[in-house]
């Protein structure tokens, strides 16, 4: 996995792309074939949501989606509006041909319900102190893990939905997991986007009982949020420029989903 960069709103978060999520000091989360509609865009990851339609992270460049080694190309990409003038940092892309499957959209979401983080990217293991998350790598394999969605809240990425890091076995996002889902009873409830500390002083993927670094993604059951992806999925999306889309790259310097499933590598703060 590349390494994260950080930012801050209040608390410090940075951008996302695996998931880490293990109770072991030596055997990292295997890989998932639970979750097969997730896939990956441009060296992290995406999540099809349509026939022909993929909802990804909007710092993720987009590019064609492959699922399980087959490719499916890009023709169109969009991202989504501000909400209360803050950018969201989420992007739909429209594909060439139809999928072979894919995920509805919840209409609502809460806190304390059980959320299952699914994308590609570093995993990790317990440290040697029990104290934390170790990454190690294994980055561009599907994993997924648990945690509870422990907020709802506007962040410098949008409208957002906080899964903090208590103990070992609960998932967090790292490098790669960019784009990847969340997801409560089988719908998506929201797409990866950041890594999320309280005290930047403290290691990244540590454990405590008063929970100080966690997760966050894109909350899709925003109304803004809703509205827009009704609006775009109807209509269709305008073709790129010159038969390229104008995509943000994604950042050299990633998060990570809670060791067990992805894994998040420390950056510096913006």
């Amino acid at each position: 996995m590349r390494r994260l960069v950080l930012f801050s709103f209040t608390c410090v978060a940075s951008l996302c792309h695996a998931v880490v999520a293990t109770t072991s000091k030596d055997s990292p989360l295997g890989g998932d074939t639970s979750w097969s509609f997730v896939g990956t865009m441009s060296g992290a990851s995406a999540v099809a949501i349509g026939p022909r339609t993929v909802l990804t992270a909007g710092h993720v460049a987009a590019g064609d989606f492959t699922l399980d080694g087959q490719s499916y190309r890009f023709t169109s990409t969009e991202m989504a509006p501000a909400v209360k003038r803050k950018p969201v940092d989420l992007r739909i892309v429209q594909l060439e041909d139809t999928l072979p499957g894919w995920y509805e959209v919840a209409k609502s979401v809460g806190t304390k319900n059980t959320v299952t983080m699914v994308g590609f990217g570093q995993t990790g293991v317990v440290n040697t102190r029990s104290s934390g998350y170790e990454l190690i790598g294994g980055s561009m394999v599907r994993r997924a893990g648990k945690n509870l969605i422990t907020s709802k809240k506007s962040t410098d990425r949008g409208p957002s939905l906080i899964a903090m890091l208590d103990g070992a076995g609960e998932a967090a996002l790292a490098g790669g997991d960019s784009g990847g889902g969340w997801f409560v009873n089988g719908k998506l409830v929201g797409v990866s986007g950041f890594t999320y500390t309280k005290n930047s002083r403290k290691a990244s993927y540590g454990f405590a009982k008063k929970a100080y670094f966690g997760s966050g993604a894109i909350d899709l059951t925003n109304s803004s949020i809703q509205k827009w992806l009704r609006a775009a999925t109807s209509r269709g999306l305008p073709p790129p420029e010159s038969g390229h889309p104008q995509a943000v790259p994604e950042p050299a310097s990633l998060l990570a989903l809670a060791v067990g499933g992805v894994i998040l590598t420390r950056g510096r703060k913006r």
